[in-house]
């Protein structure tokens, strides 16, 4: 599929993976919404786009709220007549230990990481159907195919998300319009970055970005970004075990030693419900959108 002209949706849009997507979209003669929840760096990231060359229209949006992303897909629409590339990319991370988290913290994860894609798919894939055509893209993560221990409801989020695309794919596929799941790893940017990982940081949001625009203009069911990634991905498949202890290791060197030790409970107390408040907390949230 040609770019140029085509109207691409990115949620998240105001920094790191959806900024540099944003970006790459445009360099390709797209016109891009940039949707996020940040009213000021969405202003700059779409001036910075437009004193490229490029087109660029600006919508607040919490894909949390019906509302909001209602009212954004509304108005990108009026602006641009029509959305052809959506670009599920918005997302939080936290890290804590199931056992420590807070569970707000929890449950915002799953509503912005899974839920927030299926609400931006239901309010712009009626006209897509109605058209006959289009293409939507889901940003997952190898956190979903080989879950990170200390982020296991972002890696639940993300799994989650993996197995929407590939439902959603054949409920469509054959009325014209794509569902791609893009899977990048770690990186220096994106639902993560406020996260200290202890694991190699394998892209930048620029090369995921460039992935991001391949596919699109290609359409598979599912793009692994980063040969490091293909590689991990298809030892995971042949050594499970291997894979999940990789993580494991990762995972101990990013927390506070002694987070994955042994702690006895005493007799007669229970355990506490301090959540991420305390101890081994390590919720460090990047924000819905932003």
């Amino acid at each position: 599929m040609a770019l140029d002209k085509k109207v691409v949706f990115v949620t998240g849009a105001s920094r790191g993976i959806g900024l540099e997507t944003a970006r790459a979209f445009a360099s390709a003669g797209a016109r891009v919404v940039l949707g996020a929840r940040t009213e000021s760096d969405l202003v700059a990231a779409a001036r910075e786009i437009e004193a490229r060359g490029g087109s660029a229209f600006a919508v607040l949006l919490d894909v949390t709220s019906d509302a909001s992303v209602a009212q954004a897909v509304a108005a990108a629409t009026r602006h641009f007549g029509r959305i052809d590339v959506l670009v599920n990319n918005a997302g939080v991370s936290a890290q804590a230990l199931v056992a420590d988290a807070d569970f707000e913290t929890l449950t915002r994860q799953m509503d912005v990481n899974y839920f927030g894609v299926v609400r931006m798919v239901r309010a712009l894939l009626p006209a897509m159907l109605e058209r006959g055509e289009g293409t939507i893209l889901n940003i997952g993560s190898v956190a979903g195919r080989v879950p990170y221990p200390s982020m296991a409801t972002y890696g639940a989020s993300k799994a989650a998300l993996h197995a929407f695309s590939q439902a959603l794919r054949g409920e469509v596929a054959h009325r014209g319009v794509s569902v791609v799941t893009v899977i990048p790893g770690h990186s220096s940017g994106g639902a993560g970055a406020t996260v200290a990982l202890d694991g190699p940081t394998l892209e930048t949001p620029a090369q995921i970005a460039r992935t991001v625009v391949r596919a699109a203009a290609r359409p598979r069911r599912e793009v692994v970004s980063g040969w490091p990634n293909r590689i991990f991905l298809r030892v995971a498949r042949l050594s499970p075990w291997f894979a999940e202890g990789a993580m494991l290791s990762f995972a101990k060197r990013s927390l506070p030693q002694g987070t994955f030790a042994s702690r006895a409970t005493p007799a007669g107390s229970r355990p506490s419900s301090a959540g991420t408040r305390g101890g081994t907390r390590a919720a460090r949230r990047s924000r819905a959108g932003s």
